[in-house]
């Protein structure tokens, strides 16, 4: 197997083990907006839109390698 695939599965199995150990209800306050939320659901999609951030930097540090230099 690959191995970037297998330490994906792995993180993603720490973030699964991690989320469900802190599973309790938390209150999230911003600027104007309060809501309470399961801290599970709060840790997963952080992780998530870290792992969102970190694939689209990568793309655009390939494009920008990618592109021949301007004259």
């Amino acid at each position: 197997m690959n191995p970037k695939f297998l330490s994906f599965l792995f993180l993603l199995l720490v973030v699964v083990v991690f989320s469900v150990q802190n599973a309790g209800v938390v209150r999230l306050r911003f600027l104007a907006w309060e809501f309470s939320a399961s801290q599970a659901l709060v840790i997963f999609l952080s992780a998530l839109i870290g792992v969102a951030i970190g694939l689209a930097a990568s793309v655009l540090a390939r494009r920008s390698r990618a592109r021949p230099p301007s004259q």
